[in-house]
């Protein structure tokens, strides 16, 4: 546990505040703008406030809480007093002190709430609602409210002046053979594509006049692209390949122009999924038997999944309406507005899903686009830690929800390094806290040469850090590395399971 102490000390006089981290001094007294963080936490997707920690640019300063048992108590006072705080997110574990470099100070775990609890705010106002922005928190806007207020249930809205005439031919027709593959009992060969569409419920009937009229979902997935601009005012489809970090985008499709036909939702799946997989197996390593290393399947069906989540949970009825796909070499970045309507925890653990337009959905799971609802964020996670690659980053608040989806592993952007120095590297990558020289050699089987040379390599290239003296000296991956802030959530994590486990002896 000594070990772990000094490294996550190591840690916390190097991090620097971020969209899941925030310091505060509050050495003698609980600062009020813990409560604007702890809000911007609840309302986002969750972070760590530390008490006792000031940041500064070369080295965090670690000041300590004086009375830090009597701090914890008046947090938990104030969490628990309506009047100043909507809701309580926090369970026991959530709330600790922790003893480090002869100082106490006070970590406060705080999880993003669910749907239904959202927005958390101060003060018995719901003007005094914040989200996190950055290392910021910053006050929601009207529109932001208002976002979290109509998220409240999925609709299925039928919409009037529209009819099948609004509709693209082609894409139904490809859209209806999809489903007669899939499906070949039903039977829907024998009927045309305007009864196909009643029948499966993409085509409704207004029970308060009898007309048959589309729903907003089959004009996004089927529609021409100038009816649905016509109902969606600000609808806008993009994708970039940029490769090798150009500002200059190398191919693209955009939903303004009529390049590849009419752009709905279904036709711009199609395109661009392609687009990604041609671009995709021209970037795989490959070993020394010009094999490649990584299961392209397994990659493919994780980029599938975050592709379609960000399509079909679009909120296209928002002031700032639109889906942005960039592929560069090495990952993916997804963007789409609107917050993700379940918290990031359960979007990870899977078998949770609200929707925000269930009929698009269906129609994406007719055809095959989406599969098990509510597990694509289990996939796209799995598939990552399977292959060894940089954990994906997900980001959601009420104007956008982003995620950063690795293709490349991270070894990747360091070809200059030899066979025993990616070696070394890959141990350091997995590992949690740092290791002994005697550790690494048991876990790599090099020798003590190569592993001396390798480590003398690494540092140089200030890819990893040593502490400590002689036989002691610890080697980890260097602070503003990929994948550092996710080692120090892990061991706060640890720690404050620790801590939890003392507390009940």
């Amino acid at each position: 546990m000594k070990d772990s102490l000094e490294s996550i000390l190591n840690d916390l006089k190097k991090a620097k505040e971020n969209v899941f981290l925030e310091f505060k001094k509050g050495e003698k007294i609980v600062p009020e703008s813990l409560w604007e963080t702890y809000s911007a936490f609840c309302n986002t997707v969750g972070g760590t406030i530390i008490l006792g920690i000031k940041e500064k640019k070369e080295e965090n300063l670690i000041l300590g809480v004086e009375k830090p048992d009597d701090m914890i108590k008046n947090i938990w006072n104030t969490l628990n007093n309506k009047n100043k705080v909507s809701h309580n997110a926090l369970e026991d574990s959530d709330l600790y002190k922790l003893e480090i470099e002869d100082k106490t100070i006070v970590i406060m775990n705080v999880k993003e709430v669910s749907n239904s609890e959202k927005p958390v705010y101060l003060n018995g106002d719901l003007k005094e609602i914040y989200i996190r922005q950055g290392e910021a928190d910053k006050k929601a806007t009207f529109d932001e409210i208002r976002n979290f207020i109509s998220d409240a249930t999925p609709k299925t809205r039928l919409i009037d002046n529209f009819s099948f005439d609004d509709l693209d031919l082609k894409s139904v027709k490809n859209f209806k053979g999809l489903v007669e593959e899939k499906y070949p009992n039903n039977r829907y060969h024998e009927i045309d594509e305007e009864s196909f569409l009643k029948q499966i419920g993409a085509i409704r009937k207004d029970r308060k006049t009898n007309e048959y009229k589309l729903t907003e979902g089959c004009l996004l997935f089927l529609g021409k692209y100038l009816a649905i601009t016509d109902h969606f005012s600000k609808y806008h489809l993009d994708f970039f390949y940029r490769g090798k970090d150009n500002e200059r985008w190398l191919d693209r499709v955009n939903s303004d122009e009529p390049k590849y036909g009419e752009m709905n939702v279904f036709n711009f799946y199609n395109i661009v999924f392609e687009k990604i997989k041609i671009n995709l197996k021209e970037k795989f390593e490959l070993n020394e038997e010009k094999q490649r290393i990584v299961n392209s399947g397994n990659l493919e069906e994780a980029i599938r999944e975050a592709l379609v989540n960000t399509l079909i949970h679009a909120d296209y009825s928002s002031n700032f309406p639109k889906v942005k796909i960039e592929m560069y070499e090495g990952w993916i970045y997804f963007e789409n507005s609107g917050r993700m309507l379940i918290t990031v925890d359960e979007y990870l653990e899977g078998g949770h899903s609200k929707l925000r337009n269930d009929n698009l959905v269906k129609l994406a799971s007719l055809c095959g686009m989406a599969e098990r609802q509510g597990f694509g964020g289990v996939k796209i996670y799995k598939t990552a830690e399977e292959l060894s690659y940089q954990t994906p980053e997900i980001i959601t608040n009420p104007e956008e929800t982003t995620l950063k989806l690795w293709t490349l592993g991270i070894l990747h952007f360091h070809k200059d390094l030899t066979i025993e120095e990616k070696t070394v590297y890959s141990v350091l990558l997995k590992e949690y806290f740092p290791q002994t020289k005697k550790e690494i050699l048991e876990k790599t089987k090099l020798s003590n040469y190569s592993i001396r040379k390798s480590l003398e390599i690494l540092i140089k290239k200030e890819l990893i850090v040593s502490s400590g003296a002689g036989r002691a000296v610890k080697y980890e991956i260097s602070f503003g590395t990929q994948g550092y802030l996710t080692k120090l959530q892990l061991k706060l994590k640890n720690i404050a399971k620790y801590n939890n486990l003392i507390s009940k002896k």
